[in-house]
């Protein structure tokens, strides 16, 4: 029980952490730092970036639960 608290835990931290650097993660899948000079189509870049590593990051999590309760 403890083990799984712990575990719960790491996996909240984990959590905060990765929802900070969420933005940065966008803009790196993307548009890279070319579109920072650009100006406007950042944006877009970044928002369609997020949708990406936010969905990926989902697919990992449900992923760790799925394997964590299979057993």
């Amino acid at each position: 029980m403890f083990a799984l608290r712990d575990r719960v835990g790491l996996l909240l931290r984990r959590l905060k952490g990765s929802l900070r650097s969420l933005p940065a993660l966008g803009l790196f899948v993307g548009g890279g730092v070319d579109e920072l000079f650009i100006g406007r189509s950042v944006n877009i870049y970044l928002l369609a970036g997020a949708i990406i590593a936010g969905l990926f990051f989902i697919f990992i999590m449900g992923f760790i639960i799925y394997e964590m309760f299979k057993h």
